[in-house]
């Protein structure tokens, strides 16, 4: 295996309308692979004390499926620090 693991633990993603209601709340997640039974969906529960982890070699990524078009005011990817091997980037892909 070519490169080191990249390891992302995510504690909490959030996608706020502009009233500030988390609209990923519970939402379909995925992302790249799931690590120690952490699945994607722990991102979207709105716990922090939750994480949903990643492993890949290269360019982890997660997913929210919102259902339909809103207008999102902001986005928020609250990592664990204490946990994370990986960095996350400042670059994001909101579809």
């Amino acid at each position: 295996m070519k490169g080191a693991l990249k390891r992302i633990v995510i504690a909490r993603f959030a996608a706020l309308d502009l009233a500030g209601t988390n609209l990923a709340l519970d939402k379909p997640a995925a992302h790249a692979s799931t690590y120690a039974g952490q699945a994607a969906s722990l991102a979207v529960d709105g716990l922090y004390d939750t994480n949903s982890c990643t492993t890949t070699v290269t360019s982890p990524w997660l997913s929210v499926d919102l259902g339909q078009p809103y207008d999102v005011g902001h986005v928020t990817v609250t990592n664990d620090a204490n946990i994370n091997t990986g960095k996350l980037k400042s670059s994001s892909h909101v579809k």
